[in-house]
């Protein structure tokens, strides 16, 4: 899997802009934080949504009760 991402990532890092990468995944970053801070303000958090990919994912949600 990494080298896929790898690959992938060396690819692209290869043929865009370094600035507009950049404040692309600042951008991404930015709105995980902010997920995670709503779902802590919205008691909604749990240590699966550190990974952003997790929460999607029947096991990140958090049980009732």
């Amino acid at each position: 899997m990494e080298l896929e991402f790898g690959l992938i990532g060396g690819a692209v890092a290869d043929r865009v802009e370094q600035r507009r990468v950049m404040w692309v995944v600042d951008v991404v970053r930015g709105l995980l934080v902010a997920g995670f801070a709503g779902a802590v303000a919205l008691d909604g958090a749990s240590i699966a949504l550190l990974p952003g990919w997790w929460a999607g994912r029947p096991w990140a949600r958090r049980a009732p009760g």
